[in-house]
């Protein structure tokens, strides 16, 4: 799973963007699938050795799967507001340039289904009214 970190733009430039935002991969607490959560496995079912267990090698014994992006962070997320009314997320992006031309392309894209994104722009958006909620609760100002 992950975490949705807020980092207000209090300096107020660029004018209309409100926060960065970071997703923070968090440990995953779910049974492991290989040995279902014992942290063992048989070693073999029949022969001299039928019968023995061993240390789980999908989990190392630790009965829980680990996300291999467990610790890290994925960054450039920012929420803007709109024009007229409303909020916008944009994604992480690199740009490059073609004959001068300035282009990017998305870093973060749907395998298969185009919603995809729209699934995590709805979370930084209500992660982002929390933090709004929050700061007015604790008399902050954004």
């Amino acid at each position: 799973m992950f975490v949705v970190k807020i980092i207000p733009n209090e300096k107020g430039n660029p004018p209309g963007k409100l926060a960065d935002v970071e997703l923070h991969f968090t440990a995953i607490e779910q049974d492991c699938p290989a040995c279902q959560g014992t942290g063992e496995l048989t070693v073999a079912a029949s022969g001299p050795l039928a019968g023995a267990t061993g240390i789980c090698a999908a989990c190392d014994g630790r009965q829980t799967m680990l996300s291999p992006f467990t610790g890290l962070k994925l960054i450039g997320f920012a929420v803007w507001e709109r024009r007229g009314s409303g909020r916008n997320v944009t994604f992480p992006a690199r740009q490059y340039s073609v004959n001068g031309e300035r282009r990017s392309f998305a870093l973060l894209r749907p395998v298969v289904d185009n919603t995809a994104q729209e699934r995590i722009r709805e979370l930084i958006l209500e992660a982002y009214d929390q933090h709004e909620q929050h700061a007015i609760e604790s008399g902050v100002a954004r």
